[in-house]
């Protein structure tokens, strides 16, 4: 009598104890996958002030060193100046010995209004705006200023955060210019279209104490400094950084007349911006 033949799998082979089928390995891949992923642009970081240095020459002279707040590497330093005189004819002239020879740039060179183009006149006030980035840590001290013309002048030294800065190319812009060579309220012109979270900014050299109202209300003083009567420096920050794309409108720093002034607004970029 012919037995019946029994089929088995391979998993039944294998629990008998055979061997399973050989495993069969793919070929290697001839190049490398590549992912694309999309993260979008770099989140704005909006600035931080942290710190601020008045400080003036209260005698006629071509140099001075004025106060510098401490900072850490990284550090963005922007050097705000008002002059009794200096005005246009002495764009370019401005030098600074910096703490670590960091190299200064311009932001607003000297900037008057009213009276005759290149000629002093001690009813013509300027403003005028510089930066650098600091390159080494250091405690609060002084650095060198030199002027070719004979004046007094104050400075007000800001120190903002580090790490807002290390992406940015240019962290500092001039945004307006304003001023008078006759009795009006000191006022920073309007601002367009100004950069998300950025920090809002405003200087104003006076002739003479400018002090009632001040700051005007959403905005911060940053600086009222007047070492001798007929000049006064006036720095302001808005509390609220920008908007996309804001047009800022345009503030009176006091609500008293003034004899001459000069002012600019200026912006603190983000990082990313």
């Amino acid at each position: 009598m012919k037995s019946a033949t029994r089929t088995s799998s391979p998993l039944s082979r294998a629990s008998e104890g055979s061997p399973l089928p050989p495993v069969v390995t793919p070929p290697a891949l001839t190049s490398p996958c590549t992912f694309n992923v999309n993260v979008g642009a770099p989140a704005l970081v909006e600035p931080e002030f942290v710190s601020v240095t008045p400080s003036g020459r209260t005698t006629n002279g071509t140099t001075f060193d004025m106060s510098v707040p401490a900072h850490e590497t990284g550090d963005l330093i922007v050097i705000c100046a008002t002059a009794d005189y200096l005005n246009t004819a002495h764009v370019g002239d401005f030098t600074f010995v910096t703490p670590n020879g960091e190299t200064v740039t311009t932001a607003q060179d000297w900037h008057s209004q009213g009276g005759t183009p290149g000629v002093e006149d001690n009813l013509k006030h300027s403003a005028a705006l510089f930066w650098f980035v600091a390159t080494a840590d250091r405690t609060a001290g002084t650095m060198t200023a030199n002027w070719s013309f004979s004046d007094t002048v104050n400075f007000a030294v800001i120190r903002m955060r580090k790490a807002k800065f290390k992406d940015t190319g240019v962290p500092v812009l001039a945004k307006s210019l304003n001023g008078a060579y006759a009795s009006s309220i000191p006022s920073v012109a309007a601002m367009t279209g100004v950069q998300e979270k950025s920090r809002i900014f405003a200087l104003a050299g006076t002739d003479n104490f400018s002090n009632d109202n001040f700051p005007p209300a959403g905005w911060t003083s940053r600086a009222n400094f007047a070492p001798v009567s007929f000049h006064q420096l006036l720095l302001m920050e808005r509390t609220a950084a920008a908007t996309a794309n804001e047009n800022v409108a345009a503030t009176n720093f006091t609500t008293d007349t003034t004899f001459a002034w000069a002012s600019i607004g200026f912006v603190v970029l983000p990082k990313g911006a």
